[in-house]
């Protein structure tokens, strides 16, 4: 981040994800942050859960991300791990499941900007299966 008058630094903030109410019959996620630059101000982000039938991930969601310390700031990494689980049907499962195929786990997406730029995003990841 950098403010007028200081040099760049870096902040950092906890992100909580929580379940929503469904919007058009999708599920959704609100996503909570908070900031403490240059005041103290709560995050909240919707996030709506589509299933797609094209691609090889079949599901779509779209973040609008907030403005970042009064426009002065930029998210430059998130991490999250989703841990909650329940049993249905006599399996176990979460909110987000996924099938590692090839040996990783693939995320792929798009970052846009407010002025028109994008650029195209893969994240990958090796499996880890427990022992």
């Amino acid at each position: 981040m950098t403010l007028p008058g200081r040099a760049p630094f870096t902040i950092v903030s906890p992100l909580s994800f929580f379940n929503g109410p469904p919007a058009g019959g999708r599920p959704t996620l609100i996503t909570h942050a908070y900031e403490t630059v240059p005041a103290v101000k709560t995050l909240l982000v919707p996030i709506t859960i589509e299933r797609v039938a094209k691609g090889r991930y079949g599901f779509r969601a779209e973040v609008q991300v907030p403005e970042i310390a009064a426009g002065y700031g930029a998210a430059t990494l998130a991490e999250a791990k989703i841990g909650a689980v329940r049993t249905r049907g006599g399996r176990e499962v979460g909110y987000i499941n996924a099938h590692c195929n090839g040996g990783r786990l693939q995320v792929q997406g798009s970052a846009r900007f407010t002025n028109g730029d994008y650029f195209p995003v893969t994240l990958t990841s090796p499996c880890h299966f427990p022992r």
